[in-house]
């Protein structure tokens, strides 16, 4: 293994790093295997790069991610105080040598090689773990992820490069001391266009990343309201029209809207405290989603009630007490018995 070269390295690396929960005795010797492998101190640079290089491979290869969160958080809460420090250091080569290699792979992949998408996609996936366990290393390369947020989605690789870029900003851009003003107002327009345009896939990781700008750096609520109240209206109005004739023609053209308000008004629930989203001397916001919620969990179209049911799923993160309401209780009772379909049974019990 500690030949670079050999050709079935990555392979062996994969079946051990899996086996890193299989007791106490072999997470020790797996975290051992891969501090001598990947982070002791490199004598070259070539060796740091060809160790990124097969970082990378082996995370790709990973299927499930957790096996190497496991590692890194082995490897940072160490006993010993060297190794601690040398994990760091080479740590901080690691995530630089990285970043240098998204640059380089983004460069090949705009000429359409489809190998070098699949390497930028591990690559920065590789990045995202680090950042989930030690934020503090990519501090300095936020400006530098941040364009990818902008880039052009024509591909699945394409969608989870930006979802990882989102997910490495929410958590760094917290932590970074007096970002600039442009790169911040331009983060926000960019999580402003995704979360109106793009699938829920993106919707989610850009709501997250914005709660996490607007709560912990700008305060720029103004901003977030009014996205969120022109959802709120798009399913008020809606809900006006169907109340009255459940066939009017009109639903089956806002249909795609509906479901988009429903997903994206729970996320920002989620990750929002209403109150600072709310309108003067209006009803509380809450009580309205809610209601919301439930009206659109009963529509005459499956998919519209289980967006609904999602919706409801994370507006109740932040508000459990609904939860307990009648309407929701019903509710959860009824798609959990025999004649609702597996969707919705399975939905319930994510959203419980």
């Amino acid at each position: 293994l500690l030949q670079p070269d050999f050709p079935k390295n990555s392979e062996i690396c994969v079946k051990i790093l899996k086996r890193i929960n299989d007791g106490e005795g072999v997470k020790q010797l797996v975290t051992n295997v891969f501090y001598q492998l990947w982070f002791t101190a490199p004598d070259t640079k070539a060796l740091l790069i060809k160790r990124a290089k097969n970082l990378t491979v082996v995370v790709g290869a990973c299927k499930e991610s957790e096996s190497f969160e496991q590692l890194l958080q082995e490897l940072f809460k160490s006993e010993d105080n060297n190794t601690r420090k040398t994990v760091l250091e080479v740590s901080h080569m690691l995530v630089d040598t990285l970043v240098e290699n998204v640059l380089t792979l983004d460069e090949s992949a705009a000429s359409d090689q489809s190998s070098s998408s699949v390497d930028l996609v591990s690559c920065i996936t590789t990045l995202h773990l680090f950042c989930k366990i030690k934020p503090q290393l990519l501090l300095k390369h936020a400006t530098t992820l941040h364009p990818y947020l902008s880039s052009k989605c024509s591909t699945q690789n394409d969608l989870l490069v930006l979802c990882n870029v989102a997910h490495v900003l929410e958590e760094v851009v917290p932590m970074m001391d007096h970002p600039s003003e442009s790169f911040i107002k331009g983060l926000e327009e960019d999580l402003i266009k995704l979360i109106m345009s793009h699938g829920q896939m993106i919707v989610q990781s850009c709501v997250g990343c914005l709660g996490a700008v607007v709560n912990n750096v700008t305060h720029n609520y103004s901003l977030v309201k009014e996205i969120f109240h022109r959802f709120l209206s798009c399913l008020e109005k809606v809900k006006a029209v169907h109340s009255q004739s459940s066939k009017n023609p009109q639903l089956v053209q806002t249909r795609p809207s509906v479901m988009r308000s429903l997903f994206t008004i729970g996320l920002l629930c989620r990750h929002f405290d209403l109150k600072c989203l709310s309108i003067q001397d209006s009803k509380p916001l809450n009580s309205t989603v809610y209601s919301l919620m439930v009206y659109f969990s009963s529509y005459n179209d499956e998919e519209v009630q289980l967006k609904a049911a999602i919706g409801l799923g994370f507006f109740c993160i932040r508000y459990p007490e609904f939860m307990l309401e009648e309407e929701a209780r019903s509710l959860y009772q009824q798609w959990l018995s025999e004649e609702c379909s597996v969707v919705k049974k399975c939905q319930v019990l994510k959203n419980l």
